[in-house]
């Protein structure tokens, strides 16, 4: 690592002055902090921690930007100062599970782990603070977001361990036919491909089970990952625009306060709404969602969420077309949530749409259920995707242009449909773009 050390303690005490954490920290607790810790200039590329390298020290971004990279494939990008890494491996006392790389001639403060648990620095209340200040700001939204998952994975591993309980009983129920049939000779010929049947859908079993258990891991992984980054996006964007408005409070004119309050408002909602898809997916998977079934009308569900995108229609130059069927077929339904799936549809019409297209919403009565289906025009969906697009935190390749969003709302709107006893597919249409249909039953 191509690095210099910045030993002067008044300098450290400057950096520190520096970073949001510690600014307002008096100058006799940065002098405990700078005892334990040290200040790195890095030039570019210089990497800082290391994938599977055990990791006793916490760094903190003074400068530039850093690089954090998983399995060789970039995860997110460190620029703020303040910013943390390396904690979660101090902590657990475990390898590093990323590599850390210097984006561009950078500054770091190196935290000695060793000294930082030892009681000589947490030997009073404020230092005890600088702490926990320091790690709760990192770890309260991680321990937050996956409290709620921890549940669902002890019961899945429970699930499992019962499985593997049953085929081990299995197995040694098969040890003991094999035993009885070894007695007969002429028994065991006969018997000899049904008992080899027997074994082989048992280690497809097992095989089943390891894959599963894999699975899990991997969803587990892939669901940190993903959460992080959408909740840290919107997160950090109201935090610099608050600390902008702070720091320029005196400078700025009405109109570019009220820009900042716009922008910390705009991330604000974004973090409320997936939130709100967070818990309604929680509740949905986990039964917990309350639905008021009664008698509707699909038809004027759907004239209620149009007229909800009535003036972004006429802000874009996107035309509706949907035809009320006549008879109106009545369905038993809980409307609000029928509303809130026939809303995901539509609203993900309307971000692949361009000035001037017709997103199209047909109903169809089909003898014993009815279908509705929201067609558009623009990328389309790839062949590959049209089941994955359901799942949790997946969204097309081809929303690389920019439209955004958490990979949340088709995954509500499958759970809602499901609990309707119903089904809901992507397709491709005719005239370029996509379809997405669901089907509920009549009775």
């Amino acid at each position: 690592m191509n690095k210099a050390e910045v030993k002067d303690p008044e300098s450290t005490i400057s950096y520190l002055r520096k970073t949001r954490l510690f600014g307002d920290v008096p100058t006799e607790y940065l002098s405990k902090l700078v005892d334990i810790s040290e200040v790195m200039k890095l030039d570019p590329d210089n990497v800082i921690l290391k994938e599977g390298d055990p990791n006793d020290s916490l760094f903190l971004l003074v400068e530039g930007s850093l690089a954090v990279n998983l399995s060789g494939k970039p995860i997110i990008k460190l620029f703020r100062k303040g910013d943390f890494v390396g904690e979660m491996s101090l902590i657990n006392n475990k390898p590093c599970t990323a590599t850390v790389v210097a984006d561009s001639s950078s500054v770091i403060l190196r935290v000695d782990g060793q000294k930082l648990n030892s009681q000589r620095f947490l030997e009073d209340d404020v230092s005890t603070g600088i702490f926990y200040r320091v790690f709760s700001m990192i770890l309260s939204d991680k321990l937050v977001l996956t409290t709620a998952k921890a549940k669902d994975y002890e019961a899945a591993n429970k699930e499992l361990l019962e499985s593997r309980q049953k085929l081990q009983k299995a197995y040694e129920e098969s040890l003991e036919e094999i035993a009885k049939r070894i007695a007969a000779e002429q028994e065991l010929k006969r018997h000899k491909e049904h008992l080899e049947e027997i074994v082989d859908k048992r280690l497809s079993y097992a095989k089943q089970a390891q894959q599963n258990a894999e699975s899990a891991s991997r969803l587990k992984s892939d669901f940190l990952t993903s959460i992080s980054h959408e909740l840290r996006t919107p997160l950090q964007a109201i935090l610099s625009f608050a600390r902008l408005g702070i720091d320029k409070i005196d400078r700025l004119d009405k109109d570019k306060i009220v820009d900042y309050f716009g922008n910390i408002n705009t991330a604000g909602f974004r973090l409320l709404s997936l939130l709100n898809d967070l818990l309604d997916l929680a509740k949905l998977e986990a039964g917990k969602m309350d639905f008021n079934f009664q008698e509707s009308g699909i038809s004027n569900l759907v004239v209620n969420v149009l007229e909800e995108f009535g003036a972004l229609s006429e802000q874009d130059k996107i035309q509706f077309d949907f035809q009320r069927p006549d008879p109106e077929p009545m369905i038993q339904a809980d409307p609000f949530k029928l509303m809130q799936v026939i809303r995901n549809l539509v609203s993900n019409a309307v971000k692949f749409s361009a000035q001037g297209d017709i997103i199209s919403i047909r109903i169809k009565r089909l003898p014993d259920t009815v279908e509705v289906s929201v067609s558009d025009q623009g990328v389309g969906i790839p062949e590959d995707e049209l089941v994955s697009i359901f799942e949790k935190f997946s969204q097309s390749r081809r929303t690389t242009t920019g439209v955004g969003g958490t990979g949340l709302g088709l995954a509500i709107c499958k759970e809602i449909i499901d609990a309707h006893q119903g089904q809901i597919w992507a397709g491709g249409n005719s005239d370029g773009g996509a379809v997405l249909t669901f089907s509920l039953p009549i009775k």
